[in-house]
């Protein structure tokens, strides 16, 4: 079969999509923020639904079995997320928006993993990865269209979603132009019988968790702690039922589980860090350490190679584990902050490293399942690295003034000039030694682990 070329036009695709897949978590986060007031719980649902898809949506596809057509997948979840997005911006009816809410962060969830797929097996067949082209037509797609939901909210923030649905609705556009080697032909989404009854519930839970984790932070109410007590029991239940029937089995080894923990930690540790420390009385702060990280991250996709080059004998995997604890540590400081994100970004950008062993050479069902479990744990991780920082600011808020939702609601009222030296000092300093100590045992105990090439250059 003929391979289509990879010409001009074909970049400029690539790297839309490619933009796109990555931006789908952080556009629709901006744009509830400005329709959803934050005051009540009935107004800032569709906000708190949202952002529990993002990071569960990969266990429900999980549970539908596992994937053996990728591309077919990334359509789907495009066209899903355009219609939610239709969906917000055409009604102002509760129930729909929380639904669609919903919907949309589940979409949001599995379009980055299903085209990072697509995007690994097309660098295969091409001999070809994201370069200059595609990067400069995916920013200015993501930047113009960015500037357009921020126009239209001036007039009607509602309206912003419709934009919301155009920037999706194109990119599915593009990803239909995508070369025929790439379609994966009449093959099916998932293979058959390989649906997951446990995965299915463990979705359930797990969405109601990371629900419950954001509503506690945001409003820090007696209520929402109740609600986050009432879904841990259930959460733990299951685990206990599930352990005790021996129905876990676990193919990877304990290190890269590890260590995708530790990427989705990391990544999660920075951005809930960055809002416990920012003065709110510094309006510029919060905006440049969002521009540091965002630079971290195009800068791995050039320089992230040439440095582990450079720093040779040391394996890929123990340098992007390096890279997570300086980041880490100068994140703790609110002076080197921007510093800790620009170096975890760089580093968050070596997704590859733990598809290292077979994950390259096994047929493209077997990739893309590595992908989803891979992604899946580094969502886990996410989920974890909330519920710790949760913890620990309401066992040291407990300690000091008695009553373990003080601080949280001090910090939601915008008075964190008191606590940045303290409590969230001390919490940055535990959560960076979590990190570090599981750093080192992965870098101590685990395999020599470097980032595979996907073709063999002529």
């Amino acid at each position: 079969m003929a391979i289509d070329p990879l010409d001009f036009h074909m970049k400029i695709r690539q790297g839309i999509v490619f933009f796109v897949a990555h931006a789908i978590q952080l556009l629709p986060l901006a744009l509830f923020s400005a329709v959803e007031p934050a005051d009540s719980l009935m107004l800032a649902l569709p906000l708190l639904l949202f952002y529990a898809g993002s990071k569960t949506g990969l266990l429900l596809i999980n549970g539908l079995g596992k994937v053996t057509n990728a591309y077919r997948l990334t359509q789907l979840a495009l066209l899903v997320g355009t219609g939610a997005a239709l969906g917000l911006g055409l009604t102002a009816i509760p129930i729909i928006d929380e639904i669609a809410a919903l919907i949309l962060g589940l979409s949001a969830s599995v379009v980055l993993v299903a085209f990072q797929t697509v995007y690994y097996l097309e660098r295969t067949v091409w001999h070809w990865f994201i370069g200059n082209v595609e990067l400069l037509g995916g920013a200015l797609y993501v930047a113009v269209m960015a500037g357009l939901m921020w126009l239209v909210a001036r007039f009607n923030s509602r309206w912003s979603f419709l934009v919301l649905a155009l920037f999706l609705g194109l990119a599915l556009w593009l990803l239909h132009q995508f070369p025929n080697f790439i379609h994966q032909g009449k093959q099916p989404l998932t293979r058959a019988g390989s649906q997951s009854l446990n995965d299915l519930e463990l979705f359930m839970w797990l969405t109601l968790l990371v629900f419950s984790l954001r509503y506690v932070r945001q409003f820090a109410t007696q209520g929402a702690l109740l609600l986050l007590d009432i879904v841990l029991l259930g959460f733990f239940t299951f685990l206990a039922r599930i352990i005790l029937r021996q129905r876990i089995t676990i193919r990877l080894p304990w290190w890269h589980i590890v260590a995708s923990f530790l990427n989705g930690i990391v990544g999660t540790f920075a951005m809930l860090y960055l809002l416990f420390a920012t003065d709110p009385k510094v309006s510029w702060f919060i905006p440049v350490s969002y521009t540091a990280y965002g630079l971290g991250f195009l800068g791995g996709q050039f320089f992230r190679r040439p440095l582990q080059k450079l720093l040779k004998p040391l394996s890929d995997l123990t340098i992007q584990l390096l890279g997570f604890v300086l980041g880490s540590w100068l994140l703790v400081f609110p002076l080197t902050l921007p510093l800790g994100l620009f170096i975890i970004g760089f580093m968050g950008t070596a997704n590859s490293i733990l598809l290292s062993h077979a994950a390259f050479i096994a047929p493209a069902g077997d990739l893309q399942n590595r992908l989803m479990v891979k992604y899946r744990n580094v969502n886990l991780g996410s989920i974890l690295a909330q519920f710790l920082m949760l913890l620990l600011i309401g066992i040291v808020s407990l300690k000091r003034q008695g009553h373990f939702l003080a601080l949280l609601a001090r910090v939601n009222q915008g008075q964190t000039a008191g606590l940045t030296h303290g409590v969230v000092l001390t919490m940055g300093w535990l959560m960076a030694s979590f990190i570090t100590l599981g750093a080192i045992a992965v870098m101590v105990l685990a395999d020599k682990v470097n980032e595979q090439p996907l073709y063999v250059k002529k």
